[in-house]
């Protein structure tokens, strides 16, 4: 299941990037549950859809995801 996932995250990639489009909301949102869970989530017993969305962990996550997918969030604040 896992190795499945994984080959759904690189055609994620690959298709947004190699297709010059804007990723949908399912691969941005997919991807930045993989950079949550390997980057923010340590021993955290939260899943990434109880992760606040807004809370800095949420936006940082998606705005990794995004350039991940070769778009550009506009930032609005640092934080």
């Amino acid at each position: 299941m896992r190795n499945q996932q994984e080959m759904g995250r690189r055609e994620q990639l690959w298709s947004s990037l190699s297709e010059g489009r804007a990723p949908q909301d399912g691969e941005v949102q997919s991807i930045a549950a993989k950079i949550w869970r390997d980057a923010f989530c340590g021993d955290s017993a939260l899943a990434w859809s109880q992760v606040e969305v807004g809370s800095p962990t949420h936006r940082k996550s998606i705005a990794a995801a995004m350039a991940a997918l070769g778009a550009f969030p506009v930032v609005t604040s640092r934080s």
